[in-house]
């Protein structure tokens, strides 16, 4: 195994680590749901960070390459399908999902005793999160980045800094505010519950940013 595929798992298992302690010895301090959104965007920058380097060390079968054309005629909709297929078939990110719906649900009943809200509160997250994924995948391949070390970590610092930037800077504008609580690729599919108008304003921003 490489050094940089085990980085890829270390990432994610230290990760999640941290957000089971997080969960149990922080969350007592913090308010619902108003203390939620910031680390929801530090969750999706660990996502994209393992996307990086899972990029970056993923062997060429697993669709890296586009080894795949030299076997059989394939279309870019299969293949993008393939590669995100062996993303999300990865034992460790199903152990930081695991994690996340841990700390939410944690978090939840520390002010919560409804069962429904928190059900849903859990299916918005993996959808997000699936979100994010499909959505690296397919700008990856909207703008035909290929896989050298360079261009993915060009790639991969751009959501980064939009993720960062928007929190650094939420505080000082409303528009960036808004901004940051709707943002589909990390708080967007849970933004109603700050306010309930979000919902409709959210839910545009995901299907802007779906290209529909």
């Amino acid at each position: 195994m490489s050094i940089k595929r085990t980085l890829s798992k270390v990432i994610l298992i230290v990760a999640s680590f941290l957000i089971l302690l997080l969960a149990i010895f922080l969350t007592q301090k913090n308010i619902w749901a108003n203390d939620l959104f910031d680390y929801l965007s530090l969750f999706s920058l660990v996502i994209i960070l393992d996307f990086m380097v899972y990029e970056l060390s993923c062997p060429g079968y697993k669709g890296r390459n586009h080894l795949v054309f030299c076997t059989f005629p394939i279309s870019r909709w299969s293949v993008i399908i393939l590669e995100i297929k062996y993303y999300l078939k990865r034992w460790e990110l199903f152990v930081f999902v695991i994690s996340v719906l841990f700390y939410l649900t944690y978090f939840y009943f520390l002010s919560n005793t409804r069962v429904l809200p928190v059900i849903l509160i859990l299916i918005l997250y993996i959808l997000q999160i699936t979100y994010l994924i499909i959505i690296l995948f397919l700008v990856k391949h909207l703008f035909n980045i290929r896989n050298s070390e360079s261009n993915i970590k060009n790639y991969s610092s751009l959501f980064i800094s939009f993720i960062i930037l928007l929190y650094s800077f939420s505080d000082k504008s409303k528009i960036i505010e808004f901004i940051f609580y709707n943002n589909p690729i990390s708080n967007g599919f849970l933004s109603y519950l700050l306010e309930k108008n979000y919902a409709f304003s959210s839910f545009s921003l995901i299907i802007l940013f779906s290209g529909l």
